[in-house]
Formats: structure tokens, sequence, C-alpha cells
């Protein structure tokens, strides 16, 4: 709940499946999500491929293809690409720093694009800027790695208990977690957070 500049952290609610993610599309509102996956592809290359233009029109038309489709549509569009030059950006991803939503590996955000973008359209929630309405329940694209580098350096952070260094990363999550209560964040952005439990938010 955003109270004057503060946002106060009321609950954390886990979704450990896409149907989790769909319930909370088709929840009442008002509210605003950020979702931290693409909500689209680099036009250069939806433009190659002869792919729609139009969001709407491309998110429903690769929402119908396979994720093994997809996977070979940007390996085929790769591999006709000279060195240095197979994996596009977005403005917003040379902005933030973030990977190009073509990656099906490593960081596979091309693949999270595929299973979330179509679900976020075929919802009727408002999408900005890819489908603005008059509905009281938005959704943005976010990315908040920009704002751990700014507060913790690029020091790992994200829970992975299946590579070594689990203990370091956690303790860059504490840090983190410290970091966005302090008041230098909400001189920083305009807006502060708090959290009452923060041992809780970090693990």
């Amino acid at each position: 709940e955003l109270r004057g500049a503060r946002l106060h952290i009321i609950a954390l609610t886990p979704f450990p499946s896409l149907a989790d993610f769909e319930s909370l599309l088709a929840s009442p509102g008002p509210w605003i999500a950020g979702c931290d996956f693409p909500f689209s592809q680099p036009r250069r290359f939806v433009e190659a491929m002869g792919w729609p233009t139009r969001w709407s029109d491309l998110v429903e038309y690769l929402g119908q293809r396979s994720r093994a489709e997809f996977k070979t549509d940007i390996k085929r569009y790769c591999d006709a690409q000279p060195p240095g030059d197979k994996h596009h950006s977005r403005a917003t991803d040379k902005s933030t720093g973030a990977k190009s939503p073509m990656m099906t590996v490593r960081v596979p955000v091309g693949l999270m694009f595929h299973e979330g973008a179509p679900r976020l359209a075929r919802s009727s929630v408002s999408i900005v800027p890819c489908r603005p309405t008059d509905d009281s329940r938005t959704v943005l694209e976010v990315y908040p790695g920009l704002a751990a580098r700014k507060l913790i350096g690029r020091t790992p952070y994200k829970n992975d208990s299946k590579k070594p260094g689990e203990e370091e990363r956690r303790a860059a999550r504490q840090d983190l977690v410290m970091a966005l209560s302090r008041p230098s964040t909400l001189r920083g952005y305009g807006i502060g957070v708090a959290l009452h439990d923060k041992r809780r938010y970090a693990l």
C-alpha cells in the first residue's frame, strides 16, 4: 500500500505456477503489478521475421507457436546474423542494461516473454505502454536489477541454492532489503519502502 511517499509491504504471496499468475491477472482491482520479464521483442527482429508489428497481434501469433518453434525461430535468425549482431535489444533493454529478449539460454528471458506476454494479452488488464486501457488493474514491465545495482552494486543476490555461494547471496539480499528502507532511497527515487519484517523479506 502506498501511504504518502512510502510503499508499505503488507504481505508476500508466492506464485509457484503460471496458473497462479493467471489468477492474479483475473483478480479484482484496483492494483498495479510490475512483471520482471520482457513484454515484447526487438522491432528489428520482428520486422525481419515478417511477424505482426502491432503488439496484441504479435503476442497472439507467437503465443500460438510452441516453445520449441519459438526457439527454432530465434536460432534460425541468429544463425544467419554476423557475429556480434545476433541478439538485438529494445531501447528499454539498452537503457537498463537488460539482456536481449531474444535470449533463450543462460538467462532465458525470451522464454519468459513467450510464457508471460500471451497471458497478459489474454487478460483484460491495462498493459502500459503496450495496451493501455481504463481498467483499474495496471501491469508494467519492470527491471529490478537496475535498482539493485544502484543500491548494492553488481553483487550477485538472487536465490539459487543449486549453486555455491548461496550464503553470500543471502547476505547480499539482506543488504538490498536494508538499502530499500533507508532514507537515501526515498531521496533518490522520491519513494521509500517500509518493511516491517526485514529479515523475512531477505530470505
